[in-house]
């Protein structure tokens, strides 16, 4: 398996099973410790991005530790995207009614004007597994390239 693979399956599952462990633990539910999973999966994203940065330090200089932080942000976005969304299709179907009425109950007792109250709300109804996945797979690819941009300065070939 090359070394991009590897790390980009490693970064998957990480995710994933933190992912999985959010919503069986209900965490999902409320919005403000479903905002936890983003900071976890970034410092998810950051360790496993140096960790392979590291693997080939000896024989990569900064341009061959660019491509491979951008290109595992790439396989891992793009499978990160996809176990998102069948988590949320399948294994978790009703994770995201739960979510958002979990969202719609802080909305609704926020305080705020009926009227913003109703739009946020129906805000809530374009919600779907993918709206929810897509945002993962982009960060990933995002916090990927910052971090090989930054680590391939300090862990390379000299």
């Amino acid at each position: 398996m090359s070394h991009v693979v590897k790390w980009s399956v490693i970064l998957t599952v990480l995710v994933a099973i933190v992912s999985i462990a959010f919503i069986a633990a209900g965490m999902h539910t409320n919005p403000i410790t479903n905002l936890l999973f983003i900071p976890v999966a970034i410092v998810i994203n950051v360790v496993v991005i140096v960790l392979a940065l590291r693997a080939t330090a000896g024989e990569q200089g900064y341009k061959l530790q660019l491509r491979d932080g951008f290109l595992i942000g790439v396989f891992a976005g793009v499978l990160i995207t996809a176990t998102s969304w069948i988590t949320l299709s399948f294994v978790f179907p009703d994770a995201i009614a739960e979510m958002t009425a979990g969202a719609e109950e802080l909305i609704r007792g926020s305080g705020l004007d009926d009227e913003l109250v109703e739009a946020q709300v129906r805000a809530l109804e374009g919600v779907t597994p993918f709206s929810q996945a897509w945002p993962g797979g982009l960060g990933t690819l995002f916090w990927s390239i910052l971090t090989s941009a930054i680590g391939g300065i300090f862990i390379r070939r000299k």
